[in-house]
């Protein structure tokens, strides 16, 4: 063979290896790109009417519950999953918790004790196996207001007679004291997003301080008579501008905090639950905002008009008890009866509690990410004990019955509901 058919044979060759390895490439590229579509609808698909999204609160501890109802729109929603099966991990003896549950930075269970129903109150701080960390005594009167952990740890919490608000560190040690010299029994604390505190006493006074204990104003929400009505309760819009309060003369005020003045109020009347805030800047208010109307769920835009009414219950039904809402923007509620209402206000199922457990709702309800809502339910003989609903309305798991009634508002973590049974003795893990 010559020099000439062999180089002529070599061109053929390596033509035909570079062709083959071409087309090769040519068919892994069309798989490829056939069978991920670049406009994968995991990335792109668009979210519900409705969605709801974590609210960035820098001011707030980054734990899994900081503040009443989780976070500042009292959402009563998890970053994490809640309970699995609803077993019982311990119980803590305590003397009579007053308010709700919240979460340090180090994991700790914190709220408030007191000898009902004027005991001295003491602030508790309960480590996540069940053991005591510390307790603070406040030598003053237990106030059923749940406190709230800072970004920077400081625990913020208050007592009844004096109306005093206390900053403690991680350790229980008193940071500072603010003394208003009347009575504190809101609800709830609540912080803007620049770490400002909020607060209203007995007088429908709303205090803002400073996170250095410093009183930076005040606004005379309402003339009130001393007992009269419910406590208020507090929430902020998502842009963290409006704040809005519950009232004795009107359901619903909210308050320009740039101008410190009311903007607009809702309602002649004080029986409602506290306000839950969405992304969207819509508010959902349960009970009787309006004494001429019957019990029901209310949504209002951030301008105050009412976007839609449920009517549930009877007409003189008392309803004090938090809702949630869920990533899908669905709304659970309830007292002898357990309901879901879509964003659009429509009605998604029922489930009635007093038929089959002979139970009611008497405590504020959560939910977590995978959209499962938990339901303390008061039973008999002074016991309750919690059910789990997932989204479409099935129960998932009831526990055991724990002694003492519902009635305070309980704190979600990974996998876990720290539970405080109202005036009783017991705080308990579940998991």
């Amino acid at each position: 063979m010559s020099k000439k058919m062999k180089t002529t044979q070599s061109f053929h060759s390596t033509n035909k290896f570079w062709a083959i390895k071409f087309f090769i490439l040519l068919i892994l590229t069309f798989i490829i790109t056939t069978s991920c579509d670049l406009t994968d609808p995991k990335k792109d698909k668009p979210k519900p009417e409705g969605y709801q999204e974590d609210i960035p609160w820098p001011s707030l501890a980054d734990s899994p519950w900081p503040i009443f109802q989780h976070d500042a729109q009292n959402t009563g929603r998890s970053k994490f999953s809640g309970p699995q099966s609803g077993a019982k991990i311990w119980e803590y003896d305590s003397v009579s918790i007053e308010n709700g549950i919240v979460i340090s930075k180090n994991g700790s269970v914190i709220f408030m004790t007191g000898n009902s129903p004027f005991g001295n109150g003491k602030i508790y701080s309960v480590n996540p196996d069940g053991s005591l960390g510390w307790n603070y005594n406040t030598n003053n009167q237990a106030s059923g207001t749940t406190s709230l952990v800072m970004n920077d740890g400081k625990i913020i919490s208050s007592t009844y007679i004096g109306g005093k608000i206390i900053a403690l560190d991680q350790k229980g040690n008193e940071i500072w004291n603010y003394n208003t010299g009347g009575y504190i029994n809101c609800v709830n604390l609540t912080v803007g997003l620049d770490g400002s505190i909020y607060f209203v006493d007995t007088s429908r006074t709303l205090y803002v301080l400073n996170s250095n204990g410093k009183l930076q104003w005040t606004l005379k929400i309402e003339h009130s008579v001393f007992g009269n009505g419910i406590n208020p309760s507090l929430a902020f819009s998502p842009n963290g501008k409006i704040l809005y309060t519950t009232g004795n003369k009107k359901a619903l005020y909210a308050v320009d905090i740039q101008t410190q003045s009311v903007l607009w109020t809702y309602g002649d009347n004080f029986n409602v639950s506290p306000p839950v805030i969405d992304n969207s800047g819509n508010i959902y208010l349960c009970g009787k905002p309006k004494s001429d109307e019957r019990t029901s769920i209310t949504k209002l835009n951030s301008n105050g008009a009412k976007l839609w009414v449920k009517y549930w219950g009877n007409d003189n039904e008392p309803y004090f008890y938090s809702p949630t809402i869920d990533r899908n923007g669905n709304i659970y509620f309830g007292y002898d009866s357990l309901y879901c209402i879509t964003y659009n206000g429509n009605l998604k199922w029922k489930v009635d509690l007093f038929d089959s457990d002979n139970g009611s709702i008497l405590s504020n309800l959560t939910c977590d990410i995978n959209n499962n809502v938990y339901v303390p339910v008061e039973m008999e003989n002074y016991s309750s004990k919690i059910m789990a609903f997932n989204s479409d309305g099935h129960i998932i798991w009831q526990s055991g019955l724990l002694k003492g009634h519902s009635g305070e508002s309980p704190a979600l973590s990974d996998g876990k509901m720290f539970f405080p049974t109202y005036r009783s003795s017991k705080l308990y893990l579940i998991q």
